[in-house]
């Protein structure tokens, strides 16, 4: 290809300088025809005849018929240049379907980018909702252990409470018994009867007491 495209500058350019030479020719020949003011007739009509016939012989030499061989080039040139076009469209076509593709698959990694924020932003929310909800009950279970803590206390106080109550009423019952019993030794014998009595009525009342007691 750069060949013949040299050869077709080298043939222009020699095309160039014949067409100047012929020009020159031309203007010389003017020149000389006007510088022959005594020229006859015949003479002037045989130098328009040599120019017309110059004119003529070198416009036909200059228009270079194309051979067979150029024709040939040119006509390969010719498929070259449409297969280039195609190749350029279809290129073209390659490069605006690529675009689209990317074009689409961008957006959907656009969209896909979107929902991954969202569902994070989601994910964030749930997070420190369930954040303070595990706070909220870490506070709810140690007011319990809290209130669990004064009710033992409480029930401590009331069991140790019974406890001396227990103890008192034991003390109070052996006092009793001890008087009831010296309280018998010292009696006669004529008053034991009624002392019996007494007695009985004492040890009722004793172990209503301890009944008591023990219900408490």
């Amino acid at each position: 290809m750069g060949a013949i495209r040299l050869k077709k500058l080298q043939v222009a350019a020699w095309r160039d300088e014949l067409i100047r030479i012929y020009e020159d020719v031309k203007d010389l020949h003017h020149k000389y025809m006007d510088s022959l003011p005594d020229i006859t007739d015949p003479q002037r009509q045989a130098c328009e005849k040599w120019e017309v016939q110059f004119d003529t012989d070198h416009v036909e030499i200059l228009q270079f018929a194309t051979s067979p061989q150029d024709m040939y080039i040119q006509k390969q040139m010719l498929e070259l240049e449409v297969k280039m076009e195609r190749i350029r469209i279809q290129m073209e076509a390659n490069t605006t379907s690529t675009t689209e593709t990317l074009s689409k698959a961008l957006k959907s990694m656009g969209e896909q980018l979107s929902k991954l924020v969202d569902n994070a932003e989601k994910t964030s929310s749930e997070i420190a909702t369930n954040t303070n909800l595990v706070r909220d009950s870490r506070r709810s279970l140690r007011e319990i252990d809290q209130k669990i803590d004064g009710v033992n206390l409480d029930l401590n106080a009331r069991i140790e409470g019974l406890k001396t109550t227990m103890e008192v009423n034991e003390i109070h019952l052996k006092t009793i018994q001890e008087q009831v019993l010296d309280q018998e030794t010292r009696l006669p014998k004529r008053s034991q009867t009624s002392t019996v009595r007494q007695d009985i009525s004492t040890r009722a009342s004793l172990k209503s007491i301890g009944s008591h007691s023990k219900a408490s």
